[in-house]
């Protein structure tokens, strides 16, 4: 049989460039002044969902149970690709840093050490690594509607109360003890947005438009 060829989801490459512009915006605007800080931080606060929106796009390819990720293809292809873009992009910037005497006070270990770090930026690259390597995990998952609600529902509980319940005068801090305890790691943090991407797509004829 043929295969069927699939449309390109144009509203998701309009989304991508959105969220590219975000960031950029968002580099930017941390070079401004003190005295326009709360300007910054202002202008930051409302485009902070563009590094989100990449989980989720990610999320909603990944987590496709009609497209063939497979763990091999994970660790052979999606994997090695990132991995080799940091190593590039990472030893272009030592060798910039190194030349320009940014790593002066630094032995061969810290340089090294800095390497393996990358710039900060760079966090985003072991993070997608990460959820790459979680993805056949995060499959099963998806592919049951009442695994992926429950999931979704601890993610946004957990989330709600480390991101903000942890601020209430006084009881903050015991609340984010208590939390922390349980060590609930894996629904915390960009797992969820890589989840909500898949979840919105696989549900999008049922939630309608609007709440699309």
């Amino acid at each position: 049989m043929p295969v069927t060829q699939q449309k390109r989801q144009t509203e998701l490459d309009i989304l991508r460039f959105l969220a590219i512009l975000a960031v950029i915006a968002i580099h930017a605007s941390e070079t401004l002044t003190v005295q326009v800080f709360n300007f910054s931080l202002s202008f930051h606060v409302l485009i902070v969902w563009c590094v989100p929106i990449f989980f989720m796009i990610s999320g909603r390819f990944f987590l496709d149970p009609e497209r063939n990720v497979t763990t091999k293809k994970i660790l052979v292809k999606y994997v090695p690709h990132i991995a080799i873009a940091f190593v590039v992009w990472s030893a272009i910037y030592t060798l910039y840093y190194y030349l320009t005497g940014s790593y002066s006070g630094l032995n061969i270990f810290g340089v090294l050490e800095q390497f393996i770090g990358g710039p900060y930026h760079f966090w985003y690259l072991y993070v997608l690594i990460g959820l790459y390597l979680i993805t056949p995990f995060l499959r099963k998952i998806a592919q049951d509607d009442t695994l992926l609600f429950y999931f979704l529902i601890l993610f946004s509980v957990l989330n709600i109360i480390l991101e903000y319940l942890i601020y209430v005068p006084k009881f903050g801090t015991v609340i984010e003890t208590f939390i922390k305890n349980f060590d609930l790691n894996m629904p915390v943090g960009y797992v969820g947005y890589f989840m909500i991407g898949y979840f919105i797509w696989h549900k999008k004829e049922k939630i309608g438009k609007k709440a699309e």
